[in-house]
């Protein structure tokens, strides 16, 4: 089992100058301006940047990068994937730079994403980190894609993901509303978080690729119910609190400046590596997770 984690996303994103106030007032942490004239950057856990704001008409995701244990660990992945007929391409200097880490490469997947593999992430104390400030962490990435079998099996193969388990329900027009459309989602997890990609595929007509949601995971409970206020005197809600049926997380969905849909939640399951069964269940949630009908206060 690999010991990958996803580090940062690379969001492109129309309404880049309403992410501090957001990210302040409703996530409760900070986005930093870019160094030399890279993107604003979404701090998260460990005092780092966690997504990479990018200015754009659509709002989607650019790059997924992944934290690899060390630079033998990222050799490893890397000749994983040249054995799997994968290009890889050394990060220049200037990217190691504006990722703020020793090493990295990047390689595009037969899907049209672009993934960064890197190492010895930098991290800069500040006040307000040694005053006690604990930061919510990435959680997640659920991409669309259009051959999910096969995309199930080149980030096993690839990137040495597992399959933790699969949720087959249907759906309407969003994921969140009752209808007839038939989802297949596959939860692939790394090290012992119960997954670090979601990928799904739509029927025909529907996208074929794009970002879902990307999850944030909060410290506390307390600290999701306090964002979910902040959503709802906003009318920033996509969904209803809710328990997932596989990871047991407590969330919410909410909209993001520019349409991105971002999964807020706690108390997220972690696996054991011993051996075991893929469930598949039938319906995403325990309770909750309705769409949701709030309007600005």
């Amino acid at each position: 089992m690999t010991t990958l984690r996803l580090g940062y996303l690379g969001i492109t994103t129309p309404d880049v100058d309403q992410w501090p106030s957001f990210a302040e007032e409703v996530l409760e942490t900070r986005v930093d301006p870019g160094s030399d004239g890279g993107p604003s950057q979404l701090i998260l856990g460990g005092n780092r940047p966690a997504v990479f704001l990018e200015r754009d008409s659509d709002a989607d995701v650019r790059y997924l990068g992944w934290e690899a244990q060390d630079a033998d660990a990222a050799k490893a992945i890397a000749d994983r994937l040249k054995q799997q007929g994968v290009e890889i391409v050394n990060g220049s200097a200037g990217l190691r730079k504006r990722r703020g880490v020793d090493g990295v490469f990047h390689f595009d997947d037969p899907f049209d994403y672009r993934h960064e593999v890197y190492y010895g992430p930098h991290r800069h104390m500040t006040r307000r980190k040694m005053q006690g400030m604990e930061f919510p962490e990435l959680g997640h990435a659920f991409l669309l894609v259009p051959d999910p079998v096969c995309a199930e099996q080149f980030y096993c193969a690839a990137l040495g993901l597992s399959v933790s388990d699969h949720i087959s329900f249907t759906m309407g027009a969003t994921p969140f509303e009752p209808g007839p459309v038939p989802v297949d989602v596959s939860f692939l997890f790394a090290a012992r978080r119960h997954h670090v990609l979601a990928i799904a595929g739509l029927p025909e007509g529907m996208p074929e690729r794009g970002l879902a949601h990307f999850m944030i995971e909060a410290e506390t409970l307390d600290a999701v119910g306090h964002a979910y206020d902040a959503c709802l005197d906003r009318g920033l809600l996509v969904t209803t609190m809710g328990r997932h049926v596989n990871d047991d997380v407590v969330s919410f969905y909410l909209s993001a400046p520019g349409g991105i849909v971002i999964e807020y939640g706690w108390g997220g399951l972690l696996l054991t590596p011993e051996a075991r069964s893929i469930p598949r269940y039938d319906a995403p949630s325990i309770w909750g997770h309705r769409p949701a009908t709030s309007s600005p206060s």
